[in-house]
């Protein structure tokens, strides 16, 4: 006898109209429940809301496509572009014109301190409400956003926006990469790319909050048996449909939410080491929760593969790639050498012999793995040296060229200030010593990452180098390499013929951590190239000399300029001004090298009277508000290339924050 026939449906509720509290309660087996959930399938298809992920997918696509044509475009222009100095006279064209316009607009910050969560640039703000209002179209564009009834099938709006989150995964993965994809097809570094990693976050969440608040609404409010008891058992749902219940989203839209959280840069700030190991961890768990609660349904799995692509990738460029110790052409496992030691104003100076010819760009930072401190941690320092090595007697530029780039005879230099957690660390093993001598450590470098990846010498007559604090330390390499590159008359791999280089700096003691190197480069016989040094002190006044013989800052900038043929030696600081011997020592050596002012740099004033005729550049990095107020300076400059007085004012910002 065959146990398996199904039972007959109930005689007295197949033919019952659907506002019958029976026939919803009966479910298919009344015909007019049946037929109301085939015309809403009909009407707006469960299935048909999973090309929800398809269409966020394109517009990643898209983007991605359009900003590789640029890069391509610029690539190709810049490789093309002759070594031609600008020519008195010339006015900008309707293009720089209308660049300059854009650059009003897009180079502009929002400002600090971190109130309003630190906000981007107005260009990335402007990117990121496109993407916004794309999202929101697509959640809320089509209609019903309910079923009449919860059994005809799981909200639409719910179904599109949590395909629309599993969509945001892969992008997010690949934006996150210290070595990615997009790093490679864009020329945008991973700092850059971070920020937006960090917003679509967000918009992920958003979306995943969408899917999730339906199920809950519609069980509560369930014209049959909505209620309380309703949502409990849709939540605790298994064995329909394995995994994908509100029971198993929970868990990943939490997990989501608490990397999110963590990200705030208040958080991240105050206790960054334990944020990044908690936020891969986080991560990963997070990642094999969508596999569990998608359930293989439709194609809802292909964005968590593609992810493990993108992930797996960018694991293996870094590893064998970028990390020296396992690059596939060296030795495995092998440290290079380092030397510690303190060099004043609680900055340690750091210089590493890597172990192969290794190749960078000035303005690169490098990760750095020191296995007698930290071993399992890797922290960013950006490279404080030049690639190209400066020689006194250098005959010719690929002569200077060819010997800095076969081998490290010079190391790799950086300069770490010492805050709390790991940097702290990293100063307390630098004083083991008690000698003046530097501390040896062994040490993994990874990378180098970030820089600018247009040959800049090659394209803008004036380089504008800005820096607070220990920015310098991004600014610095340029300055030498294009001294490096001066050297011998050759012009073949030069346009550049001024470079100013502007520091602002808490303590004169500060200047310790580069006067040698800057002494000795100003001493290097260049041609052609105009040097221009300019020091802010914006410390207290024990700090500064007297205001007679430091120029005040305070409502203008002084535009006097020191170059490499004629130096404007100022011996006016005298023992005698505030702050004792010491202090005026390092006024004085400032001042013979270029010119010393008190206080802040005014970076409108700055910008202007820096800004030559030609193409020019400004490259800054500093504290987020020392950066956001030469933005808006850059961007309040773009006049003068509207009024015809210059060519081009581009801007550069190095990135480790929002």
């Amino acid at each position: 006898m065959d146990m398996s026939t199904e039972m007959a449906p109930d005689p007295a509720v197949v033919n019952l109209p659907l506002s019958d509290p029976l026939c919803v309660q009966a479910g298919t087996d009344c015909l007019a429940y049946y037929a109301a959930s085939n015309a809403s399938q009909a009407a707006t298809p469960w299935a048909g809301q999973f090309a929800y992920g398809h269409y966020v997918t394109y517009y990643w696509v898209i983007i991605l496509g359009l900003v590789f044509l640029s890069y391509a475009f610029q690539s190709i222009r810049d490789l093309k572009a002759p070594i031609q100095p600008h020519t008195e006279g010339k006015k900008p064209n309707i293009g720089r014109k209308a660049q300059a316009a854009v650059r009003f607009i897009f180079y502009r910050h929002f400002p600090y301190p971190r109130g309003n969560f630190g906000l981007p640039s107005y260009g990335y703000t402007a990117f990121l409400g496109t993407t916004l209002v794309f999202l929101t179209a697509l959640v809320f564009a089509e209609r019903p956003y309910y079923r009449e009834q919860l059994g005809f099938g799981a909200p639409p709006i719910a179904i599109r926006s949590g395909l629309m989150a599993y969509a945001c995964v892969p992008i997010l993965v690949a934006l996150a990469g210290k070595a990615n994809i997009i790093t490679v097809f864009t020329g945008i570094s991973h700092e850059k790319l971070n920020v937006l990693h960090r917003w679509i976050s967000w918009f992920s969440f958003v979306l995943a909050l969408i899917h999730a608040i339906p199920f809950f609404y519609a069980s509560a409010n369930d014209p049959g048996d909505g209620g309380a008891q309703r949502v409990k058992s849709e939540f605790y749902m298994w064995g329909t449909v394995i995994g994908a219940s509100e029971y198993s989203g929970v868990p990943p839209l939490a997990i989501l939410f608490a990397m999110c959280l963590l990200s705030l840069p208040q958080i991240r700030d105050w206790a960054y080491e334990t944020f990044y190991g908690l936020h891969i961890l986080l991560a990963i768990t997070y990642l094999g929760l969508l596999f569990w609660h998608g359930g293989n349904l439709e194609d809802s799995w292909a964005y968590l593969w593609a992810t493990l692509g993108i992930w797996g990738a960018s694991w293996l460029a870094r590893a064998f790639w970028k990390n020296r110790s396992t690059h596939l052409k060296n030795v495995w496992f092998e440290a290079s050498v380092a030397t510690i030691k303190e060099v004043g104003g609680d900055v340690t100076r750091i210089e590493v012999w890597p172990t192969d010819d290794f190749e960078f760009k000035a303005g690169q930072h490098m990760y750095l793995r020191f296995l007698d401190i930290a071993a399992l941690e890797n922290h960013p320092f950006t490279i404080a040296s030049a690639p190209l090595a400066i020689k006194a007697d250098a005959s010719s530029e690929k002569e200077t060229m060819r010997s800095s780039l076969s081998k490290q005879d010079n190391p790799l230099v950086f300069l770490a200030r010492s805050h709390s957690g790991f940097t702290r660390r990293l100063l307390a093993h630098a004083d083991q010593t008690t000698s003046k001598d530097s501390t040896a450590a062994s040490v993994c470098i990874d990378g180098p990452y970030g820089g600018i990846h247009r040959p800049i010498e090659k394209l803008y007559d004036t380089i504008i180098l800005v820096a607070g604090g220990t920015g310098i330390t991004a600014c610095l390499p340029w300055l030498l390499q294009l001294i490096a590159l001066a050297q011998g008359g050759s012009r073949g791999h030069l346009r550049t013929s001024r470079v100013v280089l502007v520091w602002a700096l808490r303590h004169m003691d500060a200047f310790a951590w580069v006067e040698q190197t800057l002494a000795d480069a100003l001493k290097a016989q260049t041609q052609g190239l105009e040097i221009i040094l300019q020091f802010h002190i914006t410390g207290s006044s024990k700090d500064l000399a007297s205001k007679h013989d430091v120029t005040s800052t305070s409502t203008t900038t002084t535009t006097t300029t020191t170059t490499t043929t004629t130096k404007e030696m100022s011996s006016d600081l005298t023992d005698a001004t505030i702050g004792g011997p010491r202090v005026n020592d390092a006024a004085t050596r400032m001042a013979h090298l270029g010119v010393v002012s008190a206080g802040r740099p005014h970076f409108s004033t700055l910008v202007e009277n820096c800004v030559a005729g030609g193409k020019n550049i400004v490259l800054g990095c500093g504290p987020e508000g020392f950066k956001t107020e030469l933005a808006n300076a850059v961007a309040g400059a773009q006049k003068k290339v509207l009024r015809g007085e210059c060519d081009e004012i581009a801007l550069h910002l190095e990135t480790f924050g929002w």
